[in-house]
């Protein structure tokens, strides 16, 4: 590592011959979204970034550049949110889940369902296969293409229906789901075979019990205790920490470390860096709540969040 002009610059080689790659200008701009924004995520192909908030979605492109605005005028707010490789924008608002075509420079309506129970957590790769969290624990599979009515496939229910689904993560076949009181269940899509299990220390309740998978390992974080877990896939645990965080809202696995963002502004910095050992080795953004997940791009080695807010950043992984 080189530090120049008070940035830490990576030091790569490419064919035995050594050379700095600077940041350029578009590695880390603020998006300005004017109110509160729940959710992102990335398009499959990295190229673009959806911000869901209350009663719009609007599809930015790696550059921070406006596509589309979609408004949306239902009698309820959107909480949560995907886009699928397929085409499609997904977003739920209380019991209903809608679905979006992507058309590139427009985007259009196509389909909506209720479920009964409020949509509390997404996760899809295709709309054909499209996983939803429910707020009485169920996790349910349903097809977001299809617009004839289907039957309601239930996969499993991660805790009694006291509890919510907090997260869903999708890796390759490989789903996690948690729930607000920690317990967690690893499902395999091939198999259907799955498992709960509760890596943490003490007694929780919370909204943001979070979990992500890379590779053979999954790291999991409970909110305003405090705690990390990393987990390999076997669901062994490799180290846990109590750290000095005071609230966590996501977690996430990005160049062999491993970073948080906190929910509350009481938290000293907004973005926390953490290596497999769980050690705290950086912070960045001082004093901001962060009301959505963090989400990572491999093709620009950048990271995504919602922060201040009104804003909607991209921050490249040089600066952190």
């Amino acid at each position: 590592m080189l530090i120049m002009d008070g940035l830490e610059i990576k030091k790569l080689a490419l064919g035995g011959q050594e050379f700095i790659k600077k940041p350029e200008i578009t590695d880390y701009w603020d998006f300005y979204v004017g109110t509160i924004t729940y959710d992102i995520a990335l398009s499959s192909d990295e190229n673009y970034l959806y911000i869901f908030y209350s009663t719009g979605i609007q599809k930015v492109d790696r550059k921070g550049k406006l596509v589309w605005t979609y408004k949306y005028l239902g009698s309820s707010n959107i909480n949560v949110g995907t886009a699928t490789s397929d085409g499609y924008v997904l977003f739920a608002d209380n019991d209903k889940l809608y679905s979006l075509k992507d058309n590139g420079q427009d985007v259009s309506y196509f389909n909506s369902v209720g479920f009964g129970n409020r949509v509390t957590a997404l996760a899809a790769d295709v709309s054909t296969k499209t996983y939803v969290g429910l707020s009485q624990s169920d996790v349910i599979l349903y097809d977001m293409s299809n617009k004839n009515s289907q039957g309601i496939n239930t996969l499993f229910t991660v805790e009694n229906s006291s509890y919510q689904v907090t997260s869903l993560f999708l890796n390759n076949d490989v789903l996690i789901a948690a729930s607000n009181n920690g317990k967690y269940v690893r499902y395999y899509l091939s198999t259907k075979a799955y498992k709960k299990f509760y890596p943490f220390s003490g007694t929780i309740d919370d909204s943001n019990v979070f979990a992500s998978v890379s590779g053979n390992q999954i790291i999991c974080s409970n909110g305003t205790s405090s705690e990390l877990v990393l987990l390999d896939i076997d669901l062994n645990v490799i180290n846990s920490s109590s750290t000095s965080v005071p609230s966590f809202k996501s977690c996430i696995f990005a160049n062999g470390y491993i970073y948080t963002n906190a929910k509350s502004s009481s938290a000293e910095y907004a973005i926390n860096k953490f290596d497999l050992n769980l050690k705290l080795v950086m912070r960045k953004m001082t004093r901001t709540d962060s009301n959505s997940k963090l989400v990572y791009s491999k093709s620009d080695d950048a990271l995504y969040v919602a922060h201040d807010t009104y804003y909607v950043g991209k921050f490249s992984t040089y600066f952190a």
